[in-house]
């Protein structure tokens, strides 16, 4: 076999096309042994250059992340327009603050009476005054502020300066009451009418006193806190469903500081469950009367 395949070669090589054709065979397997020697040599080099610039980007990649959360670490710290806010509860952006640092920070409020700066303060009113800032369509908020009473003309319990929330006018709105009797108070005025004790929790210190308060309103329902405890939660069928926030004076003078305001996610309104339902119809809805059929219930109410 040998032999014949070196007979064909030399055949080949004596004729002229064969010896050219076979010139060509050569020089391609030349270039071909070149080619592969050369990968050889630097197949590991490369291998090595390829894995370190995967390894460099990787560590770029890390770099940047860590970058990034430093950065936003540092916007939760400061507090950011998208809610990063320090030390909030929720979350979430400060719509409003004020703590009275400076003259100029009262110029946001809207007030009854005469009120003023009191050196890292907001104080005074009449016996019957108030003072509310924010937007008077806000719905849904985390509202704190920290109040006392400085002075308390009446005799009654409940007399006392008030914090007020979903403040539409004078005649519609929430209000905490912190009588003197170690109980708080959720009461509503709704159409000049007072709705008092729409609930109550025991637990309530001096309102001459500082106290901290807190309220979070998210559709009908009402939840609050007292110097960080929660105190009680409140679905009101028939909300005051927007407002502003503050404080209203109840025969009495104010002193209040640290109102923060913040948004809170909207829910759902909570309803009661029905109790009866119309025959052959069952419950319906009514935007006047809640459920069909069904009318306000009474409340205790008196005027002031």
């Amino acid at each position: 076999m040998k032999q014949w395949l070196l007979n064909c070669w030399r055949q080949v090589w004596r004729d002229d096309l064969g010896a050219d054709l076979a010139e060509y065979a050569l020089l391609i397997g030349l270039v071909a042994l070149v080619i592969v020697s050369a990968l050889t040599t630097l197949g590991g080099n490369i291998s090595a250059a390829l894995s370190k610039a995967g390894q460099s980007a990787v560590v770029s990649n890390d770099n940047q992340s860590g970058s990034g959360g430093h950065a936003t670490k540092s916007n939760n710290g400061k507090g950011d327009k998208t809610g990063n806010e320090a030390g909030s509860g929720s979350g979430t952006e400060v719509l409003y603050s004020d703590h009275f640092d400076k003259k100029k920070d009262n110029t946001k409020w809207y007030n009854r009476g005469k009120w003023k700066w009191c050196h890292g303060a907001f104080c005074g009113g009449g016996r019957w005054d108030y003072a509310v800032t924010g937007d008077a369509h806000l719905r849904d908020f985390d509202y704190s502020v920290r109040l006392r009473s400085d002075k308390i003309y009446g005799r009654e319990p409940w007399n006392g300066s008030r914090v007020v929330f979903r403040f539409h006018d004078s005649n519609n709105y929430y209000a905490l009451v912190p009588r003197r009797n170690g109980v708080l108070e959720l009461g509503k005025m709704e159409h000049g009418v007072w709705h008092p004790a729409l609930a109550t929790a025991k637990g309530m210190g001096n309102p001459k006193q500082w106290q901290n308060y807190r309220v979070v309103a998210t559709g009908n329902t009402i939840t609050t806190y007292l110097n960080g405890k929660k105190m009680m939660r409140y679905v009101d069928p028939h909300p005051i469903s927007a407002g502003r926030v503050g404080v209203i004076n109840d025969n009495s003078r104010a002193r209040f500081d640290d109102v923060v305001v913040k948004p809170v996610m909207p829910t759902l309104p909570v309803y009661p469950s029905v109790r009866r339902s119309i025959p052959g119809l069952g419950p319906q809805w009514s935007a006047h009367t809640g459920w069909y059929g069904y009318s306000r219930p009474e409340r205790p109410s008196y005027r002031w």
